[in-house]
């Protein structure tokens, strides 16, 4: 899937996000056992917090689909593994206060130098499954080790 750590999330977190266009990286999914859509999708809006809207979770089937290059690049991976449907948290990239702003991997390294060593963004970070390899986490790993 195409995911950077490209949003700067509540408590200084710097987050993995879909990011179209960017290069695809080997991610994980889990299969829900849930037969319907619309209860997959508030599954998943409640396991993310209270603070995510419905809204905010993608979603695709072959009759109904959320807008965008992401549900299409997702709904192709479906099909190849012969899903009926799928669901994944749609928060856009977002620097500072400004949603939709995908940051440099300078932004990215000078904040995480400027939280510094054991901050919660670099906690983060290191917490994410190691294949997981995003050309922003190269990039810091091959600055910050």
């Amino acid at each position: 899937m195409p995911v950077e750590f490209a949003r700067l999330s509540s408590g200084h977190r710097i987050t993995l996000v879909l990011v179209a266009g960017t290069r695809p990286v080997p991610t994980l999914w889990a299969l829900l056992d849930i037969s319907d859509l619309a209860a997959a999708r508030e599954a998943l809006r409640q396991r993310e917090g209270k603070n995510v809207a419905l809204r905010e979770i993608g979603f695709w089937s072959a009759s109904d689909r959320t807008l965008g290059d992401i549900a299409n690049v997702i709904g192709e991976w479906a099909q190849q593994h012969n899903l009926d449907g799928a669901v994944w948290t749609s928060l856009p990239p977002k620097w500072g206060d400004v949603k939709g702003v995908v940051p440099t991997p300078k932004q990215v390294l000078d904040f995480l130098r400027q939280q510094g060593t054991g901050s919660e963004a670099e906690r983060y970070i290191r917490k994410a499954p190691a294949q997981v390899r995003t050309p922003y986490r190269e990039n810091i790993e091959a600055a910050l080790g």
